[in-house]
């Protein structure tokens, strides 16, 4: 791993501890400690977020309807279950291609936001006939 130190700063503490504190271009601070020949390492990370490009939005998010442009997901997991998740739903039974139903789980939040309604309050299979009936399940 490579670290671009831009400033070092060292100290004691009570107890004989010794802090070592580097500041490093775009990773944030990081902190040692020394303590009796044992080294504690602790990275800390601020990843900085930006608005999606036009170019991004027009080649990922194809898709639009009266709300918003959006992007098709699966609305299934990898591997058969036995429970609700692997029953037919909506003319589609998931375990017959070895796979279960697993909606993403900002679909709740978003179900949340237009509802106002916790979605993890339903059976899971009525959870997919909420999902549908406000329009954040589209077949394409």
């Amino acid at each position: 791993m490579l670290f671009l130190g831009l400033k070092t700063l060292e100290t004691r503490l009570f107890g004989g501890v010794q802090v070592q504190i580097r500041v490093y271009q775009n990773l944030g601070l990081y902190i040692r400690i020394f303590y009796s020949m044992v080294k504690v390492r602790i990275l800390f990370f601020y990843p900085t977020y930006e608005p999606y490009t036009k170019d991004y939005v027009e080649t990922f998010f194809r898709y639009s309807d009266e709300r918003e442009r959006f992007s098709p997901d699966n609305l299934t997991g990898a591997g058969t279950r036995t429970g609700d998740s692997g029953k037919e739903w909506g003319g589609y039974d998931p375990t017959s291609v070895g796979r279960h139903w697993q909606p993403a789980s900002y679909l709740y939040d978003k179900y949340l936001e237009l509802t106002e309604e916790d979605l993890a309050q339903y059976p899971f299979l009525e959870r997919l006939d909420k999902l549908d009936e406000v329009g954040l399940i589209v077949r394409i």
